[in-house]
């Protein structure tokens, strides 16, 4: 086996730090080989090392498989044939349920139908620039025009792991996604959320509702939607006033089903004031009644927030049914969601650390919620200067 390494300048690309860079020095390395088949003496290219030093590593690994008798023959491999086996050993084992949900989504009516048939070593950093601006001007399915900008991130995400999982398995040698340069950026949404007044206000509507402890959990305690829709009796301690947060409920491909929570941190135990668990007991004595009532025909799982059949509640239902709620009494506009932000704004409102408001909220660091956060930290830090001014200069 003949080899080389090859210096090439890319007019435009990313470095090893993911900076944009013109005029960029990369490496491809040549390798002849002759083919154990037929004989012939032929060629194989690999290109775009970021370093000298990798692609001479990669020449020299080639030459002892060589020495080795362990050398494999390249073979094309299709982008859809490279998905579809990532996704079975990678995805389909590591990933949660939901997650793997919008995978399958992104892999089938995105990557797939523009890319699949494409050699994945052939795959260039432009091939996935036009894919991104398709999808932005008419990806969307029933051809109203594009994509938000926030589920061509998600492909992108999707898109740039597949590659990082084919360069560890020595698939490619530079992952084609590092070199996008038309990612869209995404604006944040300003998200409504409740002041007390208007908490108090939609705290009276919901009694004796379907909507009282949830409304509660989620504005007071922060909990998520099917964190809320999968407590039961068991999950509640009575003498310490808290909850055990441990699982959640989901909505995966019309099946609905009882999961692991969404991160580690997740994992956790909430401390609930005693007007929160005034509405836990309401919602078991209503639960018992039922059930006696029922029989046989009650769901006996100990759901705290269920229907009168003692069934889970579908989480995308129950969202439907609180916003036609908001709707009914002319309330402000504020998703269910939004009510766990109400949670957080009141709690960094009042002076609870960034970091034990994060625990309670099950945020897998404390940076991600002084990123969503960021405009409730700004209105403390003015307060907080409006303090100390009056104590200075009263």
């Amino acid at each position: 086996m003949q080899g080389s390494v090859l210096p090439r300048i890319r007019k435009k690309g990313r470095d090893a730090q993911g900076r944009v860079r013109e005029n960029l020095k990369v490496y491809d390395v040549s390798i002849r080989y002759n083919d154990p088949i037929t004989g012939k003496r032929k060629q194989m290219l690999r290109r775009g090392f970021l370093t000298k030093g990798a692609a001479a590593a990669f020449l020299l690994e080639q030459q002892d498989k060589l020495r080795q008798n362990t050398f494999v023959v390249p073979k094309p491999v299709s982008f859809k044939t490279f998905l579809e086996g990532w996704y079975e050993d990678y995805v389909a084992v590591n990933l949660r349920p939901s997650t793997k949900a919008g995978y399958t989504a992104i892999i089938d009516r995105h990557l797939i139908p523009h890319l699949g048939g494409l050699d994945l070593k052939e795959i260039k950093s432009a091939d996935i620039d036009r894919l991104y601006a398709f999808l932005l001007r008419e990806g969307r399915s029933d051809g109203k025009g594009g994509l938000s900008a926030r589920t061509v991130i998600y492909t992108h995400r999707v898109l740039h792991e597949a590659m990082e999982y084919a360069i560890k398995r020595q698939l490619i040698f530079f992952n084609p996604a590092k070199g996008v340069l038309n990612l869209p950026k995404v604006q944040k949404r300003a998200v409504n959320v409740y002041n007390e007044a208007e908490l108090r206000q939609l705290f009276s509507l919901t009694t004796d509702t379907v909507f009282e402890l949830p409304a509660l959990l989620a504005a007071v305690c922060g909990l998520r939607r099917g964190e809320i829709l999968a407590l039961t009796e068991d999950d509640v301690n009575w003498e310490g006033l808290s909850i055990n947060v441990n699982k959640q409920l989901l909505d995966v491909d019309g099946a609905v089903f009882i999961g692991p929570p969404k991160s580690t941190e997740s994992n956790r135990t909430i401390h609930v004031p005693v007007q929160v668990f005034v509405a836990i007991e309401k919602a078991i004595t209503t639960n018992a009644a039922n059930r006696q009532l029922l029989g046989i025909g009650h769901n006996a799982n100990k759901l705290l927030v269920c229907d009168a059949l003692g069934n889970p509640i579908r989480p995308r239902y129950f969202s439907k049914n609180f916003a036609a709620l908001i709707r009914r009494h002319r309330l402000k506009n504020i998703t269910f969601h939004g009510l766990r932000h109400c949670a957080a704004s009141l709690m960094l409102r009042t002076g609870v650390p960034m970091k034990t408001t994060s625990s309670i909220l099950g945020h897998s660091s404390v940076g991600i919620t002084l990123d969503l956060y960021t405009h409730v930290m700004e209105d403390a830090k003015k307060e907080a200067a409006e303090l100390v001014s009056k104590r200075l200069f009263p």
